[in-house]
Parts: structure tokens; C-alpha cells; sequence
């Protein structure tokens, strides 16, 4: 008999939710619950399609969710591309601290005492390549995600002796999202200005081109398979070479 683990994504109606989604319910090895904000209609036909389990989440409020968790993926994120540090608003970073920070420690604090007891867990984290490097006209993203990696390091050093491991995956541009993408509108123009920031962004990449879903995907699998366990408080760059 198959030993069914609990596996929760947040943000599973974003485009990496869903396709998490789509591979992980096809293994039925998993029993599957994802967190949702404002997509309630989407939200109901995925956990139709998937036969996985939605849960409301509103920024990072859990007080829907439950504990028993075994893995927890955390894919929700709020980004946006503004103007200079000085002209940031304070709402637009705390919106960015609640749910690109607050959201997984929350979770994190809900979930580990469970993992503590089965001496077993798997927590992922989605983080970015610009949680690792500065940007600009970025400060609310950059300084969540380096936060979020600060976050995975901890309670990987914390927890790693209960067999927990924590780990986050920091991509770049995935195939056409991402904070890469939302940079090029910002400065474009014009159409054919976007065009060309596109193909010079995808060939600042030493392989040449954005990644796609399948392969952020496959690492994260990765990072919850048992052939994972020595690896804990990687920050991993996966980004095709470009911060080589």
C-alpha cells in the first residue's frame, strides 16, 4: 500500500501552482491541497480536475488551515516592478512582506511541530534569482525573497536533525512571467521595444532562453524525494547559467 503524503501549495492557482498541480496528481502518490486568494471559481475547477483539496487563503491569514502536513511548497508570491526606493509606498512592501515572508513562516510555524513528531518533512520554498543579487526599481520583491532565502537557511540549520529538510529554488524568468518580464514592459514603449528587451533578456542567459514550468517543476520534486535528504539550506540558483 501506498504511503499517501499530505503535500500543500500555496498559491496553486498561479501558473507553477498548476502545474504542480497537473504532475503531482498524476503520480497518486499525494494527497493534495492547495491555498487560493481571489480565484474562487478557478479554484473549484482545478480541485475538480486534480482531485486536490482548496483552502482560502487571504494574504497570510491560515486560519483555515490545518497542520498535518508533509510537505509544503510554497509558491505564492506578490511582485511588482515600481519606481526608485524612495517613491515605494509602505503598503505595496507590506503586502509584498506579508505574503513573500509572512506566509511561509506562518505556515512553517503551523506544519513544523507535525514533522517534528512523524521526524520527517519536506519545506520548499520559491524564491527568486533576485533574492540573491540586487535589482533595480525591484526593492519590495528583492528584499522578500532575500528574506525568504534568510527564512530556508534558519530552519534548515533548525530542524535538519528531526530529518526536515528546507530548501528554496530561486528562478529566473519562467517561460514568459516573472520579474524579468515585468521589467521589460516598464521600459518599453512600444511593441516592437518589448519584443526586442524579450530577446535580450532570453539570450543574457548563457543557454539562451527563459526555463519553463517542467523545469522548476522537476526540481522541486526533487527537493521532496527521499533521494534529497542530504541536501538542506540550498538557495538554488536556476536560472540557465546567467548568474554563473
Amino acid at each position: 500500500m501506498i504511503n499517501m503524503k499530505k503535500v500543500l501549495i500555496t498559491g496553486g492557482t498561479g501558473a507553477l501552482g498548476k502545474k504542480l498541480l497537473e504532475v503531482l496528481s498524476s503520480k497518486n502518490q499525494y494527497d493534495i491541497y492547495f491555498t487560493f486568494n481571489n480565484s474562487k471559481k478557478e479554484a473549484k475547477v482545478l480541485s475538480e480536475k486534480y482531485h486536490a483539496h482548496s483552502i482560502h487563503v487571504a494574504g497570510s491569514d491560515i486560519s483555515r488551515v490545518f497542520k498535518n502536513f508533509d510537505i509544503v511548497i510554497n509558491a505564492a508570491g506578490l511582485g511588482a516592478f515600481s519606481g526608485l526606493t524612495h517613491s515605494v509606498n509602505d503598503e505595496l512592501m507590506r503586502k509584498a512582506f506579508e505574503v513573500n515572508l509572512m506566509l511561509p513562516f506562518k505556515l512553517s510555524k503551523l506544519v513544523l511541530p507535525y514533522m517534528m513528531k512523524k521526524n520527517w518533512g519536506r519545506i520548499i520554498n520559491i524564491s527568486s534569482i533576485l533574492g540573491l543579487i540586487g535589482g533595480e526599481y525591484t526593492v519590495s520583491y528583492n528584499t522578500t525573497k532575500f528574506a525568504l532565502n534568510g527564512l530556508t537557511k534558519t530552519m534548515a540549520k533548525e530542524y535538519a536533525k528531526y530529518n526536515i529538510t528546507c530548501n528554496s529554488i530561486c528562478p529566473a524568468a519562467i517561460g514568459g512571467e516573472g520579474m524579468a518580464i515585468d521589467a521589460v514592459k516598464f521600459y518599453s514603449k512600444n511593441v516592437k521595444e518589448y519584443k526586442e528587451g524579450i530577446k535580450a533578456y532570453e539570450q543574457s542567459a548563457p543557454i539562451g532562453r527563459m526555463a519553463n514550468l517542467s523545469e522548476i517543476v522537476n526540481v522541486i520534486l526533487f527537493f521532496m524525494s527521499e533521494e534529497s535528504s542530504y541536501i538542506n539550506g540550498v538557495c538554488l540558483p536556476v536560472d540557465g547559467g546567467k548568474l554563473a
